[in-house]
């Protein structure tokens, strides 16, 4: 169910960057330690021109994640 989930998020965040940004968020809030979340919505960050929040959410990612090149 979970990666169900996942994929829908995944496929809206390809498709519509402010649509997919709140669910995001709300993963974030539910899963704070999560490299993966935080790094797709820095990128939708970045996408909508949501510069500081992209900053902080992206390096929040590398901190977490630090030997991922994606993050």
């Amino acid at each position: 169910r979970l990666r169900s989930a996942l994929a829908r998020m995944t496929s809206l965040a390809e498709s519509d960057s402010r649509a997919a940004r709140d669910p995001y968020l709300r993963a974030v809030a539910l899963a704070p330690g999560n490299a993966e979340f935080l790094s797709v919505l820095g990128a939708l960050e970045t996408q909508l021109g949501a510069w500081d929040d992209a900053l902080r959410h992206s390096r929040a990612a590398a901190r977490l994640d630090p030997r991922n090149g994606a993050v």
